[in-house]
């Protein structure tokens, strides 16, 4: 696996907490509660194609923010009603 370059690093270490539980409710909200950790990474995928910077990202660094943001995922599924 080859490293990400350094503005994919950059962007995923400056995503703040809010952008963090955002970015991932956006993919609850698109792609529903009931996602399994790989549907999960591809919904993920598919979200992040339209997002400057990240439209080809390396596996490492998607890897990563699929790491990050899953538990706040489940944390959002389990809070609601």
């Amino acid at each position: 696996m080859r490293d990400a370059p350094a503005e994919q690093k950059s962007t995923l270490t400056s995503l703040s907490e809010r952008e963090r539980r955002e970015l991932a409710d956006f993919v609850q909200q698109s792609h529903g509660p009931s996602l399994s950790r790989a549907a999960f990474n591809d919904a993920l995928c598919l979200v992040l194609e339209d997002v400057s910077g990240f439209e080809s990202a390396d596996e490492s660094i998607l890897q990563l923010l699929t790491d990050d943001l899953w538990p706040i995922y489940q944390a959002n599924i389990k809070g609601q009603p």
